[in-house]
C-alpha cells in the first residue's frame, strides 16, 4: 500500500485564484473541436456552393467572425475565468477570438476543394 500524499505547498497566489489545469485544457480543447468542425462544415460548404479564389477565403473569414462572436457570447464579459492571461487583447481574449483560427484554415481548404472536386467533376 502507498504511503499518503503530502499536501502539495500553495503560494498566496495560488489561492486567490486557483486554475484547474484539467478545466483550462477541457476548455482549450472545446475551442478546438469548435474551430475543427467549422473548418469541416464551411469548407465543405463552400466546395457544394463552388466558391473558387478569393470568394473562397472570404467565406471562410465570415464563418470564423460569426462563430468567434458566438464564442465571445458564451464567455461572457469575463474570459479569464475559462482562459489563463490578461483581460486584454492579448489574453483571454485572444484565445476565444482568434485561438485556432490558422490551424482551422487547412482544413478548410482540405474540405473546400475536396467538396468542390466531388460536386462539380463534370463543370
Amino acid at each position: 500500500m502507498q504511503a499518503p500524499m503530502q499536501p502539495q505547498a500553495t503560494t498566496a497566489e495560488q489561492r486567490l485564484h486557483p486554475i484547474s489545469t484539467s478545466a483550462l485544457a477541457h476548455n482549450h480543447h472545446q475551442i478546438n473541436y469548435a474551430r475543427s468542425m467549422l473548418a469541416g462544415l464551411a469548407g465543405g460548404a463552400a466546395g457544394i456552393l463552388g466558391l473558387q479564389g478569393f470568394s473562397g477565403f472570404v467565406f471562410f473569414a465570415v464563418a470564423s467572425a460569426a462563430l468567434s462572436g458566438l464564442l465571445a457570447l458564451r464567455a461572457g464579459s469575463d474570459p479569464t475565468k475559462y482562459f489563463t492571461g490578461g483581460a486584454g487583447i492579448t489574453g483571454a481574449w485572444s484565445t476565444v477570438l482568434l485561438g485556432e483560427v490558422y490551424g482551422s484554415l487547412f482544413s478548410y481548404v482540405l474540405f473546400w476543394t475536396l467538396a468542390y472536386g466531388l460536386v462539380h467533376v463534370y463543370d
